[in-house]
């Protein structure tokens, strides 16, 4: 499969190729059976011929159609769309992972920061208080002074 400038997000013809092979593993295309034109395909799908030609490349590179000259897509194996289909699952999943762990790690820079400033805050306040205190004296009262008892 090829790589994606973003594992998170899939380009048209990755998501037309992904549902070619979606379609193979649910039955609705067999094996041997022929599965339009690029220009049929483009037309279905609301893209260019290009984009279809992309996508196509894709499933042909898995072994899972073939293209012939004037004879269109042609499904070519079953167990290839399944390994395709499965090989995709797990780079999605592992992208999911990859963005989780990134809003997370982006999450912790956040706390820290937010505690750094919480904890120097913390400090000066305690310095300033420290520098208002005021020594006090000790001073002793008389055990028959009028205080005592007060």
């Amino acid at each position: 499969m090829a790589q994606r400038k973003s594992l998170g997000v899939l380009s048209r013809y990755e998501q037309i190729a992904l549902d070619i092979a979606s379609r193979i593993l649910k039955d609705e295309y067999k094996v041997g059976e022929k599965i339009f034109g690029r220009s049929t395909l483009a037309g279905r799908y609301k893209v260019s011929p290009e984009t279809i030609r992309r996508a196509v490349a894709l499933l042909e590179d898995a072994g899972v159609v073939e293209t012939a000259a004037g004879m269109g897509v042609i499904i070519k194996s079953k167990k290839a769309a399944e390994s395709y289909f499965h090989q995709f699952r797990g780079q999605q999943a592992l992208a999911e992972l990859q963005d989780k762990l990134r809003a997370l790690f982006e999450e912790k820079r956040r706390l820290d920061d937010e505690i750094e400033t919480t904890m120097r805050h913390m400090v000066n306040y305690l310095w300033g208080m420290l520098n208002n205190l005021q020594y006090l004296e000790k001073i002793e009262i008389p055990e028959n002074s009028w205080l005592v008892g007060q």
